[in-house]
This record gives C-alpha cells, structure tokens and sequence, in this order.
C-alpha cells in the first residue's frame, strides 16, 4: 500500500526587514560570527550526556538497518555506502536543542566516512506532538559550535508516524518542534483561566536553519514580526481567528472560552476560561489554533489539552511479565508471559480507587523439561494460568509516594509424562496430580508528582512483599484524566 509522504524544504525566517539588515552594515551576528549584527546568535549548548547503553551492528558494503529504543530511531545504510565492515551505534544522550522531542540520539563512529547518504528516521507518538504538530516538527544536529541546525530538506510519512532525513555525516541528531503553543498541557480550577502564546524555537541567520530558545522574539515592530514556518510555502501565519475549544470556534459555556488576539510583538496568543463546572466528558478540553501558509490553508494544528479539575487524577496502568522456565506442571515449565490493566483514581485523601481491572490469559512456549529428566514424551493436560489478581491494595505511602500492592491466584497445569524403557519404547501414560492453584502478587511505589499533567507518563517496577527483590513485573503508568 502506497504511503502519502511530504517532502519540503525548510523555510527561510526572515527575522527583519531586508532593508533594515542592509542598514546594519556588519553580518557577524551568524552561528560562527562574534555579534554586530541584528540578528541574535542561535543557542548553544553543552553536548548531551549518555543515558543507557548504545545500540550496535556491523555494517557493511551490502548495506543494513540499525534501530535503537524500541524502534524510535532507526539509521539506514544503503548498499555501497560503506567501502568495508564498520561497527555503527546509536547511543542515547540526553536532549539538548530548544524544543527537542524526547531524546537526542548520537551516531557513532564520529568521522566515518559515507560514499552515499544514509537515512536517519524518528518515530512520533500523538503525546509527542502536544503543543505542535508533526508538520511543524523537524530534525537537528548539533555543530562544534554548540548550536543546533535544522536540515534543509526531510520526508514526514504522516502514516507510518515517522519523520527521516538524508545524511553523509555523524553527530547528535534529535527531533525538534519549531514552532509550539505553549504551555502545552495545564490544569485548572472551574472558573479559572490559563495564558496561551504560541512560540517559535527556530530561525534563520544568513540563510540555515537554527534552533533558539522558545521565546517570542519581541523587535518592537509588528512588521518586523518573522515569518512562520510551513511545509508548503516559506510564508507562514497563525491564524489567531482560528481559536477553539473541543472543536468549536471561541469555545461554549460547557467546555470553556477562548479569546485569541494579534499581539504585538507575539505570534499569537489566548485566554483560555474554563467553565464554572468541570465537563462531564471531553475533559481535558482541546484548545487549539491553526497555522496557515501564504495561499491561506491550514497547514497545522496547534493543540494545547487543559485539564479542568473537580474529578480526581485517573491513572491507566498496564502491566506485564515475561518469564523463563515458569513452572506450568509439576516438572514442567516454559517461558509464560501475562498481561494486567486497570485504573487507579487518586482521591484527595491519598486513598486509590481501583476500577476497570482486566486479567488478560496467560500464554506459554517452549514447554520442556529440566535438563537430565528421564521422560521421553510429556503433555499438559490442564489449563495453567500465570496470575488472576482480584484483591487491590493502595494509598499514600509517603508525602508524595504511593504504595500499590495487589494479589491472586495462579492455576498450575496436571500433566502426562511417558518413560522410555529399556528397548526404546515410550511406555505411559502415568498422571501427575490435578491441577493446583497457588497465590501470586505484586507491588510497586510510584511518585504523585509525576503526574502533575495529562499525559504524564512512567514505568515502574514490581517487587515481592519485601519490596526489594524484582519479581519480574512492569508496569507503565499513564495519567489519563
């Protein structure tokens, strides 16, 4: 199936008028240059620090793909792009460049040598895009300089949810929001009100692309204004008529208002107003505002999700386990993995409420035997499950810790075995016990704090009762309401 993608050349910002840079005489204000000029120097920053450890293959002349985290970032190098076996790395550092998106990726070995350009991919997420869109999103490098440079030309495949670029060169790459409305996410009290400004992180100084520090560039002139980013045309705009709410324009009297305006010295910015009573649904509310380019199509969608409070924080959890060897009978194990969700309501008095708890079937593989066993055949001849948990424990361990514990029953297999003889005959079947249930359960600590916004996201991990030793547990916990 054919994918529509979007091929586009960065768009030059013009940050003042051409009359006025010509007035100014001196053009040092460039990512190299010492200032004189008007134009500010792009920001520079410290080289990222490695987190975790780095992906590696060997590559050669026949070409190959490499992918780190999951599938996030993945390198591609074309046949004949490398004249002999090169071991090639992604290693992940932490994000540097005024509105970076996740984390940044360095490519090793620094100096390698491409006869032909290799693709650098990101893959996106819905929650990586608050606040901006994968239209406006870009992707940038770091220079000896410090400063971070958007790539003049990338692909956006909208339907695989990746943006790519060519490259010949290795250094720290990351996936970048130019332009972004700020503060993405937001809680609010019924009847408050939260500042909107949309933001520009990117700019141009004599020419390239650079990333700056999210801030309005204020010049005092609205002429002077820069222009906005786009795919399709280098004359961009927000559309500050465009305002809305869950969709409908300058908001209703059940989710809230918006009043946008056209201020000087700003690209755009609103006030939100929530309503007197949190929504029933559809809360956290949408608020948003479109970006058109110069033929006045709306080329984006600005999104900012604000969550009017008067319901308690709900909490999506997912866990899973996969295990090795787990007895499923006597004598028997496999390798089993098993699957949990629910939803944690934090209440305003540190107790959790647990609701809408899915036990998933447990699945197993690779039944064997332990090695040495004398059998020469074996089935399990009952159902086995890994772990069904109905009993759910929570509340406020610390300040800001809460301790969630829960527990269940795991139902082991009964089981067949045949035994070889002396003459290589399989002579059985002989019964085991009846399948037996034993007790199983789990817990884990998570920080309050941590999700202080819709969307906020973090995965832990289970212990047994101790609470020291890892019972092979993880849990990835999402704030959803």
């Amino acid at each position: 199936m054919r994918r529509d993608t979007t091929r586009h050349q960065a768009p030059f910002l013009i940050l003042l008028a051409l009359a006025t840079l010509a007035g100014c005489g001196d053009s040092g204000g460039g990512p190299d240059g010492g200032g004189g000029g008007t134009v500010p120097p792009p920001t520079r920053t410290p080289v990222g620090t490695t987190t975790g450890s780095p992906t590696s293959q060997n590559i050669g002349p026949a070409g190959g793909t490499l992918t780190a985290a999951g599938g996030a970032v993945s390198l591609t190098v074309p046949a004949g792009a490398l004249a002999a076996n090169t071991d090639i790395s992604i290693q992940a550092v932490t994000p540097q460049a005024p509105g970076a998106i996740g984390s940044s990726w360095r490519l090793l070995p620094e100096g390698v040598q491409f006869s032909a350009p290799v693709t650098l991919t990101f893959r996106y997420d819905a929650d990586m895009m608050n606040g901006s869109a994968p239209e406006l999103s870009w992707i940038a490098y770091q220079e000896g300089s410090g400063a971070w440079r958007y790539v003049d030309e990338i692909t956006l495949d909208k339907a695989a949810g990746t943006l790519s670029v060519a490259t010949t060169h290795f250094s720290d790459w990351t996936l970048v929001q130019g332009l972004q409305l700020r503060p993405p996410h937001a809680e609010v009290e019924p009847g408050g009100s939260v500042e909107l400004e949309v933001k520009n992180c990117m700019t141009a100084v004599e020419g390239p692309l650079y990333a700056y520090e999210c801030v309005t560039f204020d010049f005092g002139d609205e002429d002077d204004l820069p222009s906005l980013p786009s795919r399709y045309n280098p004359q961009g705009t927000v559309d500050v008529s465009s305002w809305a709410v869950n969709g409908d324009a300058g908001g209703s009297g059940i989710y809230g208002l918006v009043f946008g305006a056209a201020s000087p010295g700003t690209l755009g910015t609103a006030e939100y107003r929530a309503p007197s009573e949190a929504p029933e649904d559809r809360n956290p509310v949408a608020v948003s505002v479109d970006v058109r380019d110069g033929g006045n199509r709306r080329v984006a969608t600005l999104v900012a999700n604000i969550l009017v409070r008067g319901s308690n924080p709900t909490i999506h959890v997912v866990g899973g386990v996969d295990t090795a060897f787990y007895p499923i009978a006597v004598l028997l194990g496999g390798d089993v993995t098993d699957k949990l969700e629910f939803d944690m309501v934090l209440k305003g008095d540190g107790s959790i409420d647990f609701v809408n708890v899915l036990n998933f079937a447990s699945t197993y593989s690779n039944v064997r035997l332990p090695s040495g066993a004398d059998f020469c055949n074996f089935t399990v001849d009952s159902p086995f499950e890994f772990g069904t948990f109905d009993e759910f424990h929570g509340g406020a361990s610390s300040l800001d810790s809460s301790l969630v514990s829960f527990a269940g029953t795991t139902q082991f297999a009964a089981s067949s075995y045949w035994v070889e003889d002396n003459e290589g005959n399989c002579i059985g079947p002989a019964s085991y016990p009846a399948a037996q249930a034993g007790s199983i359960g789990s817990r884990f600590d998570f920080d309050r704090t941590l999700f202080d916004h819709v969307g906020a996201q973090v995965v832990v991990l289970g212990t047994n009762t101790d609470g020291l030793t890892l019972d092979g547990w993880a849990f990835s916990l999402r704030r959803t309401r």
